[in-house]
């Protein structure tokens, strides 16, 4: 089905801004010349729109999510156009293996149901955690809800908690470059790393960890060490913040007369 959208009479150029719509979708422009006899000819040009897909999935894994109107048990994937929102949602409660668990928070910090942007293709997990479960030792969850990984599943540390990363190179605070890259080392040997950028998901990486096509604006950092065992346990979180500037636009050349 198609929605006609305004005409631009005796318009050459100009900037529209794109309808927020469900794929599959297109733009159709239909440009019309006429010249100073009245004679015309009409061409139709079609825009495909970029896409970005999310996915959703919870920890632990059973609970029904929803991205939009489309819900069910995780993983649950929707392709929007880029740029589009939309919206996250899970349950209050999830039951495994006769366990209730309670929300916590989503990766990307936010609560139960809240809007997000399908500025690129990101997944999401929904932590849950055990209300009755003995409470993890110091340092075994990354600070702030939603800023990592989930804690272990309840009882005592299994490994000693691993220090912070150092970071041995990083970005700029300010600069143009579109690239960051950031090399670090852990304190401690035989830990695994897990780096976050902005908003995206919490993510096992390792040193260097290279970011690519990153956009004008405020950007930040985030890379725990991991212990290894069966209950991972996450140090404290090395967090570096930058900005990113607009690029400069060549000069044209200056007339002499």
């Amino acid at each position: 089905h198609a929605h006609p959208l305004p005409d631009f009479v005796e318009t050459a150029g100009g900037t529209l801004t794109a309808p927020d719509h469900n794929l599959p979708s297109r733009l159709r422009f239909e440009l019309t010349a006429t010249d100073s006899r009245g004679l015309s000819t009409t061409k139709s040009i079609e825009v495909d729109p970029r896409a970005a897909t999310l996915t959703a999935v919870s920890s632990p894994a059973g609970a029904t999510l929803g991205i939009g109107a489309k819900t069910g048990p995780g993983p649950v994937s929707v392709s929007l156009i880029e740029g589009a929102s939309t919206t996250l949602s899970a349950p209050e409660t999830l039951v495994v293996g006769g366990v209730t668990y309670q929300f916590d928070s989503w990766s990307d910090g936010g609560p139960r149901v809240h809007s997000v942007l399908a500025d690129t293709s990101t997944d999401y997990t929904a932590f849950y955690v055990d209300p009755n479960a003995p409470r993890p030792g110091p340092g075994s969850q990354p600070p702030g809800p939603g800023s990592g990984p989930p804690p272990p599943a309840g009882g005592a540390a299994e490994a000693a908690t691993p220090g912070a990363p150092e970071l041995k190179r990083r970005p700029a605070a300010r600069t143009r470059a579109v690239s960051a890259r950031f090399e670090f080392i852990a304190p401690d040997a035989d830990v695994g790393f897990a780096c976050k950028l902005d908003e995206r998901a919490l993510e096992p990486c390792g040193s260097p960890r290279v970011y690519r096509k990153l956009k004008p604006g405020k950007h930040v950092f985030h890379v725990y060490a991991e212990a290894p065992g069966e209950s991972l346990l996450y140090s404290p979180a090395t967090i570096y913040r930058w900005r990113v500037l607009e690029q400069r636009r060549p000069q044209a050349p200056a007339l002499r007369r």
